[in-house]
Formats: C-alpha cells, sequence, structure tokens
C-alpha cells in the first residue's frame, strides 16, 4: 500500500508490529480535503531511499547536456530536509543548480533562486518563505516566462507568488556547465546539508496545488507531459544517480562525488520479536510505496501522528488530533 502524507507540520506513521514474521496495516494520511495521489507505476523497488549531505564535499553532478539547460518554462520539485547549518548566516545551501543559468537554493534559512537574466547576470531572489530545520518538507517551484512569474508551494500549498521581468526573465540565460544536485559549481563553500529525493525538472508550468501535491505524493510515472529530468534517488547504494523517465539519454544520469550516503526514508527498530517501523513523510516507490514483507502474518498496531482534525480510536489504532496529533 503506498503511504501518503500532506500535512504542514512534521507528520509520524508509526507500525509496531508483534513479530518478525508479522502483517502490518498502514493507512493513507492527506490534508482535509487534498485528492488523494495513488502512485501510478507498477514495478520492482519496494524501498524508498534518499542521498544524505555532509555540507562540506558530498554531491551529485553530470556534465553538461542540452536537456539541462530550461531556457523557458521551468518547475522543479523535491523532497529536502536541510539540516541546522543551511539557517546560519551568509550560508548558501545548494539544492539544484546549473552554473550561470538556473538554481534553487536555500540561503541563510531562505528558500531563493536565481536565473541568468541576458544584459543583468543573476542575483539570488527572496521568496521570504524560511525552509524547516530537520524536517522532511517537500518544495515546488512553477516558472511561468510568458508572464515571468515564479510560484512557490511548500507541502503542496502556494506560499509565494511574484511576477518579475527581472527575476524571472524570458528567456533566461543557458550555458554549458554541469548539472548540479547538492553544490554549486563555481562556489566553493555552497554545499547541501542535509538530505534530498524525489527531485523533478519539467519544461511545463505546474503552478497548481494539485500539480504540486502530485508530486510530493506520487512516485513517477516516468512519462508524465514535460518531465525532464527525475531523480527518485531509490538505487540506495554506489555512485550512480539515474534519471529514471523513459529513454533517458545516458547523459543525463548523475555521479555521486565525495559518497553522499544513502538511507531508507522509514526508520526499522527491532527489540526482541517487536519490529518498529516510523515514516516521516511519503514513502514512494516503483513498486507504489510501502509494501508488505512476504512473510508477515500479523500486525500490533499502528500509529499515526500529525497536525489536523481529530478522530477516534478502535482496535489499538490511533488517530491522530490536532496540532501534533497522536
Amino acid at each position: 500500500m503506498p503511504l501518503h502524507s500532506g500535512t504542514r507540520t512534521r507528520l509520524l506513521a508509526r507500525v509496531v508490529v508483534a513479530s518478525v514474521a508479522a502483517s502490518l496495516v498502514v493507512s493513507t494520511m492527506q490534508l482535509p480535503g487534498v485528492k488523494r495521489n495513488v502512485a501510478q507505476a507498477a514495478g520492482v523497488a519496494t524501498v524508498d531511499s534518499y542521498a544524505s549531505f555532509n555540507g562540506t564535499s558530498q554531491y551529485f553532478t553530470a556534465a553538461h547536456n542540452s536537456d539541462f539547460n530550461f531556457t523557458g518554462n521551468i518547475t522543479f520539485s523535491a523532497w529536502i530536509r536541510p539540516s541546522a547549518t543551511c539557517f546560519t548566516a551568509n550560508r548558501y545551501c545548494q539544492i539544484i543548480n546549473k552554473e550561470n543559468s538556473w538554481q534553487f537554493v536555500i540561503a541563510a534559512g531562505e528558500l531563493q533562486y536565481a536565473f541568468m537574466n541576458s544584459g543583468v547576470g543573476w542575483d539570488y531572489r527572496s521568496t521570504g518563505v524560511k525552509a524547516i530545520s530537520g524536517q522532511w518538507q517537500h518544495v515546488s517551484y512553477a516558472t511561468n516566462k510568458a508572464t515571468n512569474t515564479i510560484t512557490l508551494f511548500l507541502n503542496g500549498r502556494q506560499v509565494f507568488t511574484q511576477t518579475n521581468s527581472t527575476n524571472v526573465p524570458n528567456p533566461s540565460g543557458a550555458s554549458t556547465q554541469a548539472l548540479m544536485i547538492g553544490y554549486r559549481e563555481n562556489a566553493s563553500a555552497q554545499y547541501f546539508a542535509g538530505d534530498i529525493d524525489e527531485v523533478r525538472v519539467y519544461n511545463t508550468v505546474r503552478a497548481t496545488e494539485a500539480l504540486a501535491q502530485a508530486d510530493m505524493n506520487t512516485w513517477g510515472p516516468a512519462n508524465n507531459t514535460g518531465l525532464v529530468l527525475y531523480y527518485d534517488f531509490n538505487e540506495g547504494a554506489g555512485s550512480t544517480l539515474n534519471n529514471t523517465i523513459t529513454g533517458a539519454a545516458s547523459a543525463t544520469h548523475m555521479t555521486a562525488v565525495g559518497s553522499p550516503t544513502w538511507a531508507d526514508v522509514k526508520t526499522t527498530t527491532v527489540v526482541g520479536t517487536r519490529i518498529t517501523l516510523v515514516f516521516l513523510r511519503t514513502y514512494l516507490t516503483e513498486a507504489g510505496g510501502w509494501t508488505v514483507p512476504a512473510n508477515a502474518t500479523e500486525g500490533q498496531a499502528l500509529i499515526v501522528g500529525g497536525g489536523g482534525g481529530g478522530g477516534s480510536s478502535y482496535d489499538n489504532v490511533g488517530a491522530g488530533g490536532g496540532g501534533a496529533g497522536g
């Protein structure tokens, strides 16, 4: 079953299992009124992994390719969990960057962006929206070059929009430099510190909450209209980060530098015969979400926490109330 989240606050789903050979029961969690987005692909990958960056030497890179030059419309989205390092004064944590073309970044804790503007150069542009330190959050920037408008969505909700021909030039500049996740080619200190997952770049405008929520809660599909780059980080090991769109050129795959570490989105704790699984955000895999282990036979409890309305409790299943939930 897919595991989804749409809460603006920290989400916690904890599944407690009676034994190693136990069944697990998982529910769908989302914001009131938000349409459920079900993973639409069927495949073999069952683990949702992400990459963790130390903020000093680790990133992914690919040499210049024409597919990386988004001089027209561009929508970028990703799951991120920045560490406290990204919130210090004068610190720039690059999420994704094509030097001298476009970039999306955390600057002293604020979500910012920049485009190369012919005759003007480029500068970091403020959104006034602070990222959340140490927590998973989904960001989506939708850029309409015809109207010079950029819109920022945080956890599937619109939080910023601006129309300005300098800040959002049409067209923006191209370059022959590398694409990087977690670093900027021409800035020696602009490393990302924290975790990144589910990076997507479209050449279309996805400037609605419904589309932002679809990217937030759905794996693929790999042939989405306008989807040019999709790095799901579900390799889980090694030094290659694959562009998973249908027919992707091998030159659009990325290579790790400095050995970023891989980890499963869910955490697993075993005490005696009891296994506890914790999901802090949507679990996205090629197989359609988190799947019950083949040898599972019995479930003990599902505990869900997060902001939202109240609920009831029965048969050892807890439903989150308002505020932090429980």
